[in-house]
């Protein structure tokens, strides 16, 4: 028999249909409460049959289902608290067995990416931007975005465009700086949606210190140059110099400019043949600065001068006499300059009578361009070794050793105000009466003083001590002992200053026993109201015979709260000084590892600092040869 005919083959099935989604999204992503999205299926046939739609999870509606497309909704305004992904499916009764999909991701209104991202570092001039999920409605109100460092906050612009939103600092941000933007619910859609709060962190690029290089030449030797910076980072550094080779010296006065890093060609201050020695510098916010200095004036007997750096003339102004008590030697002046450009000046001065010296003070009035009198600031009890600081506000507190002659010598204090235009009456501040020394002020923005100083125990040891006085209550605190008194414990040479928020940092130098010496800290927290534990940033054991110690520390904060410490130290076998430093972070709380600064070459005494606005620190220090010739040397720490 005939073969069976063969099966007619299978019809061939209908062609799958191709689901696309041709309404605007973010690439497959749209925000609750924003129009509809139209799906539409391409190729689908009437053979296809019947198309069946699904939406899983149920959030929003989809309508208009057919064989070629649909519109889906999404849910309204407050149905998410967190991104949720919902699935479209549209499966044909015939032809292809394959369920088609798509999937849109639902946002609440949020954020949806920030520049810098979290944990980046970037460059101290960025300017952050937030993306958000919709547009957002223009002109937030200055408190829906904030941007702080740890101790204080950013001023800011704020700006829009469309679901951007741009922050502008109006203040530098700090090299090396941790910051945080924060977010409020102030931040609406457009539609009226609350932003939920939230924040990112990021950090600005560390900085690093330049090579030292050698600030300026002279046929004669010169002495440790003594550095100030504004705060848009123009220093000024002043030192004396020997103009003949005979001993006479002149102060000389140099300008740093940032932006190229070069010094300016030294200029004396007060040229002719009358000594000069003990320049001081301070510079204010807008780029003018005040040099102090002690002159011979004939038969060795000094008296105060000082000059002022106009930033407008871009010159140094004449010389002034600006002690007003004459006829005696006064030494070893310090300046302090405010915002606006008002100085302040102290000095010790001898009296002439059976109390040896007494310390004075004068103030520069920027408005009338002039040099008040002079007022003695002590009782009359006999005082040395000033120092001085201001607030923000323009009120200065001075500090000295007050008692001489046999008589208890203990630390003191005063302040000027600027809204009574006076000085208040003395105060001893070291109600013990053990022997107080060195004494050192740092005044916070808000006008909370820290004086630390170094106190003679009975058993011999030496203590760091610190006393405050709150801006507020108007009255010291009872002194507090950073160091202990036991043992063979020695603390030295105390430094401190103060960030933006009032915390203080204290630095001295401090012999352990048994031939080991340390640089230590303290950090005084604002927020507690309490000092920390001492940090041994360096510990110096014997080393081959010699006991090596640091000594002479110095110590600026930035405005972001973060340290630069630079010391000297002495490897013990009466050769060389080695300046070295170290940073400490207020983010981690911690401090950097110590490192050389100066390199190999020898320094007679000390490293000087400044900082400006942005966290630039200029270091300037003597370098001396084997022949004892010195000559100013300068280095920058800076993230440029």
């Amino acid at each position: 028999p005939a073969p069976a005919p063969a099966p007619a083959p299978a019809p061939a099935p209908a062609p799958a249909p191709a689901l696309t989604l041709t309404s605007e999204s973010l690439s497959g992503q749209a925000v609750e409460g924003s129009p509809s999205i139209t799906l539409s299926l391409a190729g689908a046939t009437a053979a296809s049959g019947t198309v069946t739609w699904g939406l899983s999870p149920s959030l929003g509606t989809l309508a208009g289902t057919s064989a070629t497309g649909a519109v889906y909704t999404p849910p309204g305004v407050g149905s998410l608290t967190v991104p949720t992904v919902v699935t479209i499916t549209a499966t044909p009764t015939h032809g292809s067995a394959a369920t088609l999909q798509f999937t849109i991701t639902l946002l609440p209104f949020g954020v949806a990416g920030f520049t810098p991202v979290a944990g980046g570092h970037v460059d101290v001039k960025v300017q952050p931007t937030v993306q958000f999920t919709r547009n957002i409605a223009p002109a937030p109100a200055g408190s829906s975005a904030m941007l702080a460092s740890p101790v204080a906050a950013i001023p800011l612009t704020l700006a829009t465009s469309g679901a951007t939103l741009t922050l502008s600092p109006t203040a530098p941000l700090v090299w090396g700086a941790h910051y945080t933007i924060s977010l409020t619910s102030d931040i609406v859609s457009e539609v009226g949606q609350a932003l939920t709060p939230t924040s990112v962190s990021f950090d600005v690029a560390a900085p690093t210190w330049s090579a030292p290089a050698q600030l300026a030449t002279s046929a004669f030797t010169t002495g440790t140059p003594v550095v100030a910076m504004n705060k848009s980072g123009h220093g000024f550094a002043v030192w004396q110099q020997d103009t003949d080779g005979t001993g006479t010296w002149n102060i000389q006065a140099a300008r740093f400019n940032l932006g190229t890093r070069v010094w300016s060609a030294p200029v004396a201050l007060h040229a002719g043949n009358h000594p000069q020695a003990a320049p001081v510098v301070a510079a204010d916010g807008t780029g003018n600065a005040i040099a102090a200095w002690s002159e011979d004036i004939g038969n060795s007997v000094y008296n105060i001068y000082a000059a002022r750096f106009a930033a407008a003339q871009g010159s140094w102004g004449p010389a002034t006499l600006i002690q007003t008590v004459l006829g005696q030697t006064a030494q070893v002046p310090q300046v302090a300059m405010d915002v606006d450009g008002n100085g302040t000046a102290v000095w010790q001065q001898y009296t002439g009578s059976g109390v040896s010296l007494a310390v004075y003070a004068a103030r520069f009035d920027a408005s009338s361009d002039s040099w008040r009198s002079a007022v003695q600031l002590d009782p009359g009890v006999g005082a040395s070794n000033p120092q001085v600081a201001v607030d923000a506000s323009g009120n200065a507190v001075a500090v000295w050793e007050q008692g001489m002659n046999g008589a208890t010598v203990q630390i003191a204090a005063s302040r000027w105000s600027q809204s009574s235009g006076a000085w208040s009456a003395a105060q001893v501040i070291q109600p013990s009466t053990l022997r107080g020394s060195n004494p050192q002020i740092a005044v916070a923005p808000n006008g909370d003083a820290t004086v630390v100083w170094t106190q003679a125990e009975p058993n011999g040891t030496l203590t760091i001590q610190a006393s405050r006085r709150r801006s507020v209550t108007g009255s010291w605190s009872e002194p507090v002992a950073l160091t202990p008194a036991t043992g063979a414990n020695g603390g030295n040479w105390p430094q401190a200053q103060a960030d933006p928020a009032g915390n203080v940092l204290a630095l001295w130098y401090q012999y352990q026993g048994a031939g080991v010496y340390s640089l230590d800290a303290a950090r005084y927290d604002v927020a507690s109201g309490k000092w920390g534990s001492t940090v041994h940033i360096e510990t110096l054991p014997p080393n081959f015979g010699f006991n090596p110690f640091a000594s002479a520390p110095t110590l600026v904060i930035d405005a972001a709260g973060n340290a630069t410490a630079v010391w000297s130290r002495d490897d013990g076998s009466g050769g060389a000084l080695n300046a070295f430093q170290a940073r400490f972070d207020i983010h981690t709380g911690a401090w950097s590892a110590a490192s050389s600064l100066s390199g190999s070459v020898s320094i007679p005494d000390r490293v000087f600092l400044a900082v400006d606005a942005q966290g630039d620190v200029l270091a300037t220090w003597g370098v001396r040869d084997i022949y004892a010739f010195q000559t100013p040397w300068w280095a920058l720490l800076t993230g440029q």
